[in-house]
């Protein structure tokens, strides 16, 4: 067994599986390389949990399509590990957002960084395993830090964590979280072996502890075409703006005869954090008689109390052909944007998730943001992709300086016949000591 480090040594005990449901770690030599993957397999096994899940990590190891494939590339220095990472034909699964919370809905590490991120890991390998996944198939994770020192803290441990090969892209914003005391909390993209399914799954093998009765902890987006949502917000106190704005977005995917079956996922910027519950409520109400999408939740500064963004899956068909790798629609009686499209649809290439974006050093708005489009373009180049194939955008400003630079200096680097569907999120921080702007992108590879 190799040595463990102190993220290891941890992992197993994560409260709440300690004792009765002790867990230990094991590291698995080097095997077989599957396409894009492979090196060092590490799974966590816990003798008395339920037997779905070891299943389900077994099948880790399963067959993948010949097309899939799973790259990381280059290094992100300021977020950590890989600066993108390029993925192709596997589904993918997309979690809630993870809480370091135990079994029974309770805070674990109340003040420690290395506890909550071992917490939140442990549940979220749980959340993977029940969709046929694992943390040697991540593609993806977004923090959400209280601060700039536990984002640092917590990229050194991660950096721990994952040793080469799998270096998934991470981003990075501050928020205060849906529990009081909970210092960060992730939700991730995973690829999950094998053909996947044909259409959404929400599982219900996993959810976050303590919020058994709300939104699924993870989906699954089938292989093939989907569709990302700008972010929409309706007038209204948070109970009626959320109602509303929900019901907006169903109709704007309604536009691509798509419907609430669709939907893989759902991210709000809302105003107080502390009625998050008031939005799980309205989005259980909006997707009634099924299993509510995962929900993350970031707590913006805003006279709006919500905006909402989605991920929805696109099956094909003759009105969705296209010769290009991507699309960009505005529905009827929507102005369109020279920076921001309603929808961006994906129809082929490879997908490039990008690590979220930071100034190299302090600078004021302008120079920071022109400094985070300079990142992104060598970024993109080295992992096949280009500006004009970007599909999604979520851009957090901590100061009104860089949301205005921000929104200066995109009209230079987009077509305006195809930007990204994005959203533009005011918040309290962006993890990083004297910066004021990140950029979160996804990108298609062109034809």
């Amino acid at each position: 067994m190799s040595e463990s480090t102190e993220l290891d040594r941890k992992w197993p005990h994560a409260a709440g599986w300690a004792a009765a449901n002790e867990c230990f770690c094991v590291s698995a030599g080097n095997r077989p390389r599957k396409p894009g993957l492979g090196g060092k397999v590490r799974l966590v096994l816990c003798p008395r949990l339920p037997a779905a899940y070891l299943l389900a990590a077994a099948l880790i190891v399963g067959r993948d399509a010949p097309a899939a494939s799973l790259e990381y590339v280059g290094e992100n220095a300021q977020a950590g590990l890989a600066a993108a990472v390029v993925v192709q034909g596997y589904a993918l699964a997309h979690t809630a957002q993870i809480l370091p919370l135990d079994h029974r809905g309770q805070l674990v590490g109340d003040g420690s960084v290395d506890a909550q991120l071992a917490q939140a890991l442990f549940n979220l390998e749980a959340a993977l395993a029940a969709v046929g996944s694992g943390s040697e198939h991540l593609v993806k994770l977004n923090f959400y830090v209280d601060g700039p020192k536990t984002a640092s803290a917590a990229r050194k441990m991660l950096s721990k964590r994952f040793p080469a090969p799998v270096r998934p892209a991470l981003s990075w914003v501050s928020t205060r979280l849906p529990h009081p005391k909970a210092m960060l909390a992730l939700d991730a993209v995973a690829a999950v072996p094998g053909d996947g399914p044909r259409a959404v799954v929400r599982s219900d093998g996993w959810t976050q502890p303590g919020q058994e009765d709300a939104a699924g902890g993870v989906a699954v987006l089938p292989r093939g075409q989907c569709v990302y949502v700008s972010g929409q917000a309706e007038q209204g106190d948070l109970p009626a703006a959320t109602a509303r704005t929900l019901e907006s977005l169903l109709k704007t995917i309604g536009c691509l005869g798509l419907d609430a079956g669709h939907v893989v996922h759902v991210k709000a910027f809302l105003t107080p954090m502390e009625q998050a519950e008031i939005v799980r409520q309205q989005v259980a109400k909006a997707f009634a008689g099924q299993k509510p999408p995962p929900l993350t939740l970031v707590e913006w500064s805003s006279n709006l109390p919500i905006e909402i963004e989605l991920i929805a899956f696109a099956p094909a068909g003759p009105a969705a052909e296209s010769r290009d790798t991507a699309s960009y629609f505005t529905p009827p009686g929507v102005k369109p944007s020279p920076v921001s499209s309603r929808v961006a649809r994906v129809h082929g290439g490879k997908r490039i998730y990008v690590s979220g974006l930071f100034a190299q050093k302090a600078g004021d708005g302008e120079a920071q943001v022109r400094d985070l489009f300079a990142s992104l373009q060598n970024t993109l180049q080295i992992a096949g992709g280009d500006l004009r194939h970007l599909v999604k955008a979520t851009y957090y400003c901590s100061d009104n300086e860089a949301s205005e630079m921000l929104n200066k200096v995109r009209p230079e680097f987009y077509d305006p016949q195809r930007p990204p569907a994005a959203s533009q999120a005011p918040v309290r921080g962006v993890a990083v000591a004297d910066r004021s702007v990140t950029m979160d992108l996804i990108a298609v590879t062109p034809p």
